[in-house]
């Protein structure tokens, strides 16, 4: 995965977290709005959500709740929907080996937040989880948490647990919690995030495996993968720019890493294109203008600044240029 690309949840994950965070007693639509997700963002279960939006949506969790394992347990109850069709796909596998290739192979379908590797070794297996240094723990114990629970869950076998927990953070809270749910040792400040399990877990069946149903799921799930790579450079840089924008203007050099190009090629592919990076960036921020415009929960100040501009007056200067009227004058333009 690379250093700089922008990385994603599914929606599917934003909604159980939701759901969860409901079953918690807690007013889960105020929290996504304390962290800007807006209702016709959530309203789209297609879409891919920029990965700081769940990690934030998960920390005003853990404030609300007063629980540091609110991540472990949000992990602990995963369900086949979580993962979207990932998950329908996996629970229809024949064993738990196929269901961690395929797994391996889509998982970018659901998140790109960390990625997950089997690691053999002589007599061990590791599903080890890399992410960058500065991931939450809470998103770390969510997904070994949500491994070890599906697996449970799609053997039927409650008892199934791994051999051996590691993880790179320190303990959040007391380590029997962790160990009362992986029933298994857990070690912290490791080299490494990983579930080691015993060679003999890949060959258990799954309770509901259906062929048929597997391979058109993924057939389909393959065919999404190719154009999450094939969409062109301009149509990507846009969805990448308007996931990036609330947390920062980016360069040409960090959207060319984050679309696997050289700087020089995206120039080129722009310049075919009949456009440039800045133009790009323009449009991105136009777009994000209107559409922030429409929550009424935004200042004109705070949207400002989720499209990057350090003060308000050139947010203002440059909203006139693209309308020929004001930020406000606009807004109330729609509510009439």
């Amino acid at each position: 995965m690379n250093r700089i690309e922008q990385r994603h949840v599914a929606m599917s994950m934003i909604r159980s977290l939701m759901y969860f965070l409901e079953r918690q007693g807690l007013d889960a639509a105020a929290l996504a709005r304390r962290v800007h997700l807006a209702p016709d963002t959530l309203a789209d279960r297609d879409r891919q959500v920029a990965s700081p939006y769940y990690t934030a949506l998960m920390q005003v969790g853990i404030e609300a709740t007063g629980d540091p394992l609110l991540g472990l347990r949000f992990g602990m109850a995963v369900e086949p929907d979580r993962w979207g069709m990932l998950g329908v796909l996996l629970t229809h596998c024949v064993d738990v080996g196929e269901a961690i290739r395929f797994q391996l192979r889509f998982q970018a379908l659901v998140s790109t937040v960390g990625e997950a590797a089997l690691i053999r070794g002589d007599d061990t297996l590791a599903l080890r989880w890399t992410a960058p240094p500065a991931t939450a723990p809470a998103l770390t114990e969510e997904a070994l948490a949500a491994y070890v629970a599906f697996g449970r869950w799609a053997t039927g076998q409650a008892t199934t647990t791994p051999t051996r927990v590691h993880f790179r953070h320190s303990p959040q809270a007391e380590r029997e919690r962790y160990e009362t749910f992986f029933r298994c040792p857990v070690a912290f400040e490791q080299p490494h995030d990983e579930l080691q399990i015993a060679p003999a877990v890949l060959a258990m069946p799954l309770r509901n495996p259906d062929d048929d149903l597997k391979q058109w799921l993924a057939a389909r799930a393959e065919r999404l993968r190719q154009d999450n790579h094939d969409h062109e450079p301009r149509t990507r840089l846009a969805e990448w720019l308007a996931r990036q924008l609330p947390f920062g203007v980016p360069t040409l050099d960090e959207a060319a890493a984050a679309l696997m190009l050289s700087p020089r090629s995206l120039q080129r592919e722009l310049d075919q294109a009949g456009t440039n990076f800045k133009d790009c960036l323009a449009d991105a921020r136009q777009q994000l203008a209107d559409h922030y415009l429409r929550d009424p929960s935004l200042s004109i100040g705070d949207i400002g600044v989720l499209l990057g501009f350090s003060e308000q007056s050139a947010f203002q200067r440059a909203f006139k240029r693209w309308h020929g009227i004001t930020p406000r004058a606009y807004r109330r333009r729609l509510a009439d």
